[in-house]
């Protein structure tokens, strides 16, 4: 059953050969000691040292790592180990500098017997009683030895993968780029011509060919992740009118290439030497298929000049943020998007458009939507060095990090709290068209009659509230539900097909039949652009015109105080002020001190603002379940008797806590720790001045449903600290978390030039010859923590296939 292997023994000058079994132990920590020490573990086998742990510094409950020494691989003899009912041979002893703490005892049987599970024993210890080691066990298979033999994992499955660049080794800027033939100007095709055609015809094309070039299918396309939700699929086309970041040499330009970031994977297009305008070509390395493992994942490009030398880094020109749940199934977009430095800004000058072709399938649509009001996985990526990291930062975040503290980041929440006021200026605006009856309802094409609903609505609520004001909860909760329903009515039928959100009709019908109601919609370049423009200039005008009227009542209430101010005696200081001059230090001292939490403060208020946003925007699934909610439970209410048991419920709280026998509770248990006012005015005169009584809270950590909590909180703890450092020891010490929601000041909006267009066959999918697999970072298992099995499986058969090909 287990692999086993020969140990040579010298005994008295003759050679033996002991069959052992390889056996994998996992010291996971030990808990319990009274005072914090600095711990480290001995591994002996029949008083054999064969591994010691590193040094955790200052800690009482240590928690032991990969990169501390927590993985041992054990030889154990086999006829050791198949005797059963045997004395302890493996011992783990805990030492603290030169001086042993204590003592954990184990038996082969009980290791080889261990199925990976976590298992606590004893610390057998003169000064500890109630320590305990954690540790897991289970019989090592050949990857678990090769995973000690090679000192870092490291896999190059292709170009795209190779975020580092250390397959780059041309560069092709020195090259001339262009000449004329016959008064024609041919454009040098960067990265190289097409493979599968004779050189000549694909290494120098015009200007019109590369366009129609690149508008043709990818040749190989490259498989990222591990989902099994649906597949993206995403072509990067082109970029148009890029910054040159490479000013200080004059005769060159940017050398731009893509890093895109989905989920846990990072992978990368090539680069396109010295062009501001670039084009990667259907043999290029364009083509992605990510496998999805969540419906609402965020899809990040961000495009980058490539910088080959060591101790600079690929400067950034901009980046963008798809939320791919809005796309609809069975529909090939071609999406033009403008670039954005950094979307918590406006940007000071243009970075330039990039040019996308997008297509969404889902193996269920029905399940893809219901897993998207579930939470979404927490996605981290790794990478082995800093230059990559500051690529996969800025994709992730933007040029700037609002998370630090600094006067820059503070003026840009400041100035988005206040770009808000606009907004407010809009709501203010239909609020008072709703109180002046002045809404219409539209028929036909263009057409509309003076019917005031939203008013009709109030006004009948309001009514009914007044004259039934037990109905309050059930009519606040249709109120909710129908301001959401009529915000979702407005934007799904919006003239920009680009600012459309989906009809909560055809969400709530495909939740309730498991079926599909989302066919593919036809949508031209520049559709709608007239009549987006006419209803933002609209909506402009009625911001500005709310807001002179904000200002103006303002100034009038000012003009009302000051006139109030001359004629009020309380208005005049009869005192001497001493404290006449400022001392702006103190000032400064005072403000430099608090700007943490003001930060902090501001911080949270922008957040929470978006969040706001595009909850009544409908950019987020949750406010179609809190519209669905409102009404079920509104219904609900008025069904059954709620109004009855919250009265009921009441009137008890009111029996229990409120009644004459509060005073026994006072008598039996309060009055020992909290003594009465007489009490205390007794003890003043006695001179008594020991410190109050307070209840023995310390003793409920010793109660059982505070040690649980305790010991599933340190399970949490550990499981955490162990993926962090199997991560590191992976795929590279620096790490970033992947934002799962688009919480962006400007969220990236299609440019008007996009379209979309239905897919031939539908419900057929397309053939896709697949270069190479790119698997993602998510790990599994309890010991050694690796790749899922399918998706090593899958990376293994690429390989296979990579073997044949070349990457430049």
């Amino acid at each position: 059953m287990f692999r086993c292997c020969c140990n040579e023994e010298r005994l008295s000058g003759k050679v033996f050969e002991t069959q052992t079994t390889p056996v994998l132990l996992e010291i996971v920590g030990a808990m319990g000691f009274r005072r914090v020490m600095d711990l480290y573990c001995v591994v002996k086998i029949n008083d054999t040292e064969v591994h010691r742990t590193k040094v955790v510094h200052d800690d009482d409950s240590p928690i032991w790592t990969v990169l501390t020494g927590s993985l041992c691989p054990l030889k154990i003899p086999v006829e050791t180990a198949l005797r059963k009912h045997t004395t302890s041979e493996v011992s783990i002893s805990l030492h603290y500098r030169f001086i042993t703490v204590g003592k954990v005892e184990l038996m082969f049987e009980e290791l080889l017997n261990g199925r990976g599970e976590r298992q606590e024993r004893m610390i057998l210890s003169p000064t500890e009683n109630h320590a305990y080691l954690a540790f897991r066990s289970r019989p090592a298979t050949e990857d678990d030895i090769l995973f000690f033999e090679r000192t870092k994992h490291v896999d190059i499955e292709g170009l795209a993968s190779d975020i580092n660049f250390r397959t780059v080794a041309y560069n092709g800027r020195f090259r001339r780029h262009r000449k004329f033939i016959e008064d024609k100007e041919y454009f040098l095709v960067r990265p190289g011509p097409d493979p599968s055609r004779p050189r000549q015809e694909t290494q120098w094309l015009m200007k019109e060919q590369i366009e129609t070039e690149t508008m043709k299918p990818s040749h190989n396309w490259i498989s990222v992740g591990h989902g099994r939700l649906g597949t993206i699929y995403l072509e990067v086309l082109s970029c148009h009118g890029l910054p040159n970041m490479d000013l200080a040499q004059s005769s060159f330009v940017s050398d731009p290439f893509v890093g895109i970031v989905f989920e846990d994977a990072m992978v990368r297009t090539n680069i396109i030497w010295n062009s501001l305008n670039p084009h990667w070509l259907p043999w290029t390395n364009r083509a992605f298929m990510f496998k999805v493992r969540h419906p609402t994942s965020l899809l990040m490009l961000g495009v980058f000049d490539y910088d080959d030398v060591l101790t600079d880094h690929h400067d950034p020109i901009g980046r963008v943020v798809i939320n791919t749940s809005f796309f609809r199934n069975n529909t090939e977009y071609i999406l033009h998007y403008k670039l954005h430095h950094d979307p918590d800004q406006i940007d000071a000058e243009p970075r330039g458009t990039i040019c996308i072709r997008l297509r969404v399938e889902w193996e269920d649509e029905s399940e893809a939507m219901q897993l998207t009001f579930a939470t979404a996985p927490r996605c981290v990526i790794n990478v082995d060095n800093e230059k990559s990291y500051r690529v996969l930062k800025y994709i992730t975040r933007g040029s700037m990090d609002m998370d630090e503290v600094t006067i820059d980041t503070l003026k840009l929440y400041l100035r988005e709290l206040l770009s808000y006021r606009k907004n407010l200026c809009y709501v203010l605006d239909v609020f008072f068209e709703i109180f002046l009856w002045r809404g219409r309802l539209k028929y036909g094409k263009g057409r509309s009659v003076w019917f005031p609903l939203h008013s009709v609505v109030l006004f009948a609520g309001s009514l009914l509230l007044i004259e039934r004001p037990d109905l309050v909860i059930p009519i606040y909760l249709y109120g909710i539900s129908w301001i959401l329903l009529s915000i979702n009515y407005h934007l799904s039928r919006h003239p920009s097909p680009w600012k459309q959100v989906k009809k909560s009709e055809e969400v709530n019908m495909m939740a309730l039949s498991g079926r599909s109601h989302f066919n593919p919609v036809t949508i031209e370049p520049n559709q709608g652009v007239e009549e987006d423009d006419k209803l933002e200039q609209l909506d402009a005008m009625k911001t500005e015109r709310m807001m002179k009227l904000i200002t103006v009542l303002f100034r009038f209430a000012l003009k009302v105080h000051r006139i109030y101010s001359k004629t009020n005696l309380s208005s005049f200081d009869m005192t001497t002020d001493t404290a006449s001059k400022i001392d702006f230090r103190i000032i400064k001292r005072f403000v430099a001190n608090r700007l943490t939490y003001l930060h902090t403060a501001v911080k949270s208020l922008c957040q929470t603002s978006r969040l706001i946003r595009n909850f009544i925007n409908w950019e987020s699934y949750a406010t179609d379940v809190v519209t669905t909610n409102c009404f079920m439970l509104a219904t609900l209410w008025l069904i059954f008797p709620f109004n009855t048991l919250v009265l009921w419920i009441i009137r008890l709280l009111a029996l229990v806590f409120l009644g004459p026998w509060m005073k026994l509770v006072d008598i039996l248990w309060v009055h020992s720790w909290y003594e009465t006012k007489d009490e205390l005015l007794d003890r003043i005169e006695r001179g008594d001045c020991r410190k109050p009584c307070v209840p023995d809270f310390d003793s409920m950590l010793e109660s059982d449903f505070f040690r649980k909590m305790v010991h599933s909180g340190r399970i949490v703890a550990e499981t955490a600290l162990k993926e962090k450092e199997m991560r590191e020891k992976l795929f590279g010490p620096y790490s970033e978390a992947v934002p799962h929601y688009d919480n962006s000041r400007f969220p990236s909006v299609p440019l008007p030039q996009s379209s979309a267009t239905p897919l031939e066959c539908e419900g057929v999918k397309r053939r896709h010859d697949i270069l190479y697999h790119i698997p993602g970072q998510m790990l599994e298992g309890s010991l050694i923590q690796k790749r899922p099995r399918n998706d090593q499986v899958a990376l293994d058969a690429a390989r296979e296939v990579a073997k044949a090909k070349k990457f430049d």
